[in-house]
């Protein structure tokens, strides 16, 4: 590891903590070659305590470019939403299940136009379907992975030419998926450090 550059995406305080705080950190401090870190706000003093390391680099993190970017397209919206509310029907995915119950309540409880509610049942037909059969799961992936993979930090990409990506989910925290993209179209191996043991199997399909 001693000749690796490392990439880490930080855009919540948790991910930060867990990361940064622990042991995980003092490891791979000691043993990468530089560490590649994406803050929303890299001048923040509450990266004072680990910017002083000769190989510790703080960029900007822009949260706001993906935002917009997953905001523009209904289509995107609804393939994330569908695949929140999807896992293999085979296991129990009962929190799934009540997190999608909630999801049809709030929605029915408010009045919406015809168009609005034929993208409800449609979604929720897909849903149905795709719990059940594993080749729509995968073409839901495909179809994003191949339309919504936006270049947005390429620039650090090319700068820092990064050996590895290191994420604190499986593609289910915002904007985690759009780096794990970037970093496969730029040939980055993707490691995932789960944040919380029940986050593999409570936040839809990875």
């Amino acid at each position: 590891m001693t000749d690796m550059t490392i990439l880490i995406p930080i855009n919540q305080g948790i991910y930060y903590r867990y990361i940064f705080q622990t042991d995980i950190f003092k490891k791979l401090q000691k043993e990468a070659k530089k560490i590649i870190i994406l803050a929303p706000d890299k001048n923040d003093q509450f990266y004072s305590d680990i910017i002083f390391y000769d190989n510790v680099i703080i960029e900007d993190y822009k949260e706001i470019e993906y935002e917009e970017y997953m905001n523009s397209s209904k289509l995107h919206l609804n393939l994330k939403r569908i695949r929140n509310f999807v896992q293999n029907s085979k296991f129990d995915i009962s929190t799934t299940l009540g997190h999608h119950k909630i999801y049809k309540n709030d929605f029915n409880s408010y009045s919406h136009t015809i168009i609005s509610r034929l993208n409800f049942w449609i979604s929720n037909f897909i849903i149905f379907f795709a719990r059940r059969i594993k080749v729509i799961r995968k073409f839901i992936l495909f179809i994003e992975n191949k339309l919504f993979s936006p270049d947005i930090h390429q620039d650090i990409f090319d700068k820092y030419k990064p050996d590895l990506l290191l994420v604190t989910s499986l593609g289910t925290f915002d904007y985690d998926q759009f780096f794990m993209r970037q970093a496969k179209k730029n040939d980055v191996k993707v490691v995932s450090v789960i944040l919380s043991w029940d986050n593999t199997t409570t936040r839809g399909y990875p």
